[in-house]
């Protein structure tokens, strides 16, 4: 038996002979405003329905009998003809269905929330805005991933590094989608080694490292802009400095952890704003002081691994929210 599914109220209107229901003035001997839902509907004259719940083509004339097997199946102003009957099996009347191609003009707002109020039944392909990382993230089926929305050029750029008798200047760069042998990009401001070095993309920063004149390490700290060649400018200095210095970064922040000087190892972490220029600042301190330790980061976290804090390795992995300043903490 068919149900009657009223979408804004339950007043039915009874004016000039006419029935509306959520409607204050009926135009049509039945006259509904909202969604009509059937098991079963016969018509035995031409009738005109302004809207069935759902997706796949408007203004669709039915003019033979039909069965409709998934409850959203159509859209728009429907006109069933004279003795048709249109039969609806569908068990979901919820509205819920799959869509094959949809074109938005203007935009479109995927669910907004934090990482707590992330969709707890989420399927694969779903889209979600997170407020906390203030990035678009997707449901691969297992986790949430980060929708890589940054424009890169696909290039590689070395700078700096030991060679005989000591250490160079030398800025190489490769390209990274193609094969071949690196091509000359520059000079640093000075020859070094064991030097650290990270990147936006589209500057690349290299800071600290070891000359013959300074076997303790420099401060200094060099950039390029990735797309062009050329030699590299000053950026400004480090607030620590030293060798064997580790750097990771995000999209617009480098941080520099680590290191040794002529004596002591370092813990200090030090930060700059990849698009300005001037000195570092006092990010924070790692947990143990340690040079050459490996470092990688996300698009929100930084981590410091291992390293030499004298004597053996160090087996430990300190980690950083890059967006924020302050002591790392145990991975």
């Amino acid at each position: 038996m068919p149900t009657n599914r009223f979408q804004f109220s339950d007043d039915i209107v009874l004016k000039n002979g006419n029935v509306g229901i959520n409607s204050a003035d009926p135009q049509a001997t039945l006259d509904v405003r909202g969604t009509i839902k059937a098991d079963n509907l016969t018509v035995s004259g031409v009738a005109t329905f302004t809207a069935y719940e759902g997706f796949l083509r408007t203004d669709y004339n039915i003019d033979e009998s039909i069965s409709i097997t998934d409850g959203s199946a159509l859209s728009g102003e429907i006109i069933v003809g004279t003795g048709v009957t249109v039969t609806n099996n569908a068990t979901d009347y919820a509205g819920q269905g799959q869509i094959e191609s949809l074109k938005v003009y203007n935009t479109f707002t995927p669910p907004v929330g934090g990482t707590e109020e992330r969709p707890t039944k989420a399927k694969p392909g779903q889209l979600y805005y997170n407020q906390d990382f203030k990035t678009i993230e997707f449901f691969d089926g297992n986790n949430w991933r980060q929708v890589d929305n940054t424009t890169q050029r696909g290039r590689g750029v070395f700078g700096g590094g030991n060679i005989n008798p000591f250490s160079t200047s030398l800025v190489d760069y490769v390209n990274i989608s193609s094969l071949g042998n690196a091509l000359n990009f520059g000079d640093l401001t000075e020859s070094r080694r064991w030097v650290a070095s990270c990147s936006s993309v589209t500057r690349g920063l290299w800071g600290a490292g070891q000359t013959p004149a300074t076997p303790g390490g420099v401060v200094t700290i060099d950039y390029v802009t990735i797309a062009s060649e050329g030699n590299a400018q000053d950026f400004g200095d480090l607030f620590s400095g030293g060798y064997g210095v580790s750097a990771c970064s995000s999209s617009t922040r480098a941080l520099f952890g680590g290191g040794n000087t002529i004596s002591p190892r370092i813990n200090i972490i030090d930060y700059v704003e990849i698009s300005t220029i001037g000195n570092a600042l006092d990010f924070g301190d790692l947990n143990s002081s340690r040079r050459y330790p490996a470092t990688c980061s996300s698009t929100t976290r930084g981590f410091w691994a291992g390293g030499n804090p004298g004597g053996f390795g160090n087996a430990e992995i300190s980690v950083v929210i890059i967006s924020s300043k302050g002591d790392s903490t145990i991975f």
